[in-house]
């Protein structure tokens, strides 16, 4: 009974398949103006998620680039990417120095 069924839907859409193709037309074109619009909006918010994601990496890089740059300044002495003055560590007795000290009092 199912089969029979489904034969006469299929022989009626063929016998008036060009009044529902002209009136499914408008249906199908507004559809496929809706598909496009949420394609765009995903598209979007995947941009965006993306530029969200780009901006915390590069802020990741800047950070250690000025760690790396404050860790040299504290190293050598000098001032820090951010302008602040390091503190300078504590120098080793230079022991070319100490030798020639004790070359001229030995003398």
């Amino acid at each position: 009974m199912t089969h029979l069924f489904a034969l006469a839907a299929g022989v009626a859409v063929g016998a008036n398949w060009q009044a529902i193709k002209k009136g499914a037309t408008p249906v199908l074109a507004k559809t496929g103006e809706v598909i496009g619009d949420v394609y765009a909006v995903i598209g979007q918010v995947i941009a965006e998620q993306k530029e969200t994601i780009e901006d915390a990496i590069a802020e990741k890089k800047a950070r250690s680039r000025a760690k790396r740059a404050d860790d040299a300044a504290e190293l050598f002495g000098t001032a820090t990417a951010n302008g602040k003055a390091a503190k300078p560590k504590a120098k080793a007795k230079s022991r070319k120095k100490e030798a020639s000290v004790a070359t001229k009092s030995a003398e």
